[in-house]
C-alpha cells in the first residue's frame, strides 16, 4: 500500500517578539511551508517514508539592532526528510533516517541579496521508534555532511508524540 498527502502549512507571526531580546517565542514573520508526504509499505514489516518541503519566510521589518539593519529575510529553501524502517514487533521499529536542506535563494538584508548566504546540509543515521497506545517516542542520531554556510556535526533528536 501507498499513502500520500499534500499539506499547505501557514505560520502566523504569533508569540512574543522583542527585537532587543536575546531569545523570542515569536519570529515576527509569516511562514509558508507546504509539503508532500508519503509512506510506502514495502512488505508486512518494511516501510519507506518521506516528506518534500518548500519554505518561504516573510521579511522581518523589526530585526535586532545588533544586526544593524532595517529588515531581514531568509532565503527560500527546499528540504526533505526520509526514513526506511523495519518493525521488530507491534511496538518497536528500527531503521535509517535522513534529511537534506538546500537554500535556493539568498538571504536579504535591507532588500539586498547577501552573497554566499545559501545554506545546505545532508544528515543520515540510525533511528528507533517505540509506540504504545496514543504515545510514540522517536530517537535519531544523524551524521551531517556537505554543510555550507552553517555548522556541521552530529545531531541527536528525541521526539515524543501524544495523540489526542
Amino acid at each position: 500500500p501507498y499513502w500520500q498527502r499534500l499539506n499547505f502549512v501557514f505560520s502566523l507571526p504569533t508569540g512574543d517578539y522583542d527585537k532587543d531580546a536575546a531569545i523570542n517565542t515569536g519570529s515576527n514573520t509569516w511562514i509558508f511551508n507546504p509539503h508532500y508526504a508519503f509512506t510506502w509499505e514495502l512488505g508486512k514489516r518494511l516501510e519507506l517514508s518521506g516528506r518534500l518541503h518548500y519554505a518561504w519566510i516573510s521579511r522581518n521589518d523589526d530585526p535586532s539592532p545588533r544586526l544593524g539593519a532595517n529588515d531581514v529575510q531568509p532565503g527560500q529553501a527546499l528540504h526533505a526528510n526520509f526514513s526506511i524502517s523495519y518493525a521488530l514487533d507491534p511496538h518497536w521499529r528500527i531503521g535509517l533516517a535522513g534529511y537534506q536542506l538546500k537554500q535556493i535563494s539568498a538571504d536579504r538584508i535591507d532588500d539586498h541579496r547577501q552573497a554566499d548566504s545559501r545554506e545546505q546540509v545532508f544528515g543520515i543515521g540510525p533511528g528507533v521508534m517505540y509506540s504504545q497506545g496514543r504515545q510514540t517516542l522517536f530517537a535519531n542520531l544523524y551524521a551531517e555532511s556537505g554543510a555550507r554556510n552553517r555548522s556541521e556535526g552530529n545531531q541527536l533528536t528525541l521526539r515524543y508524540l501524544l495523540a489526542f
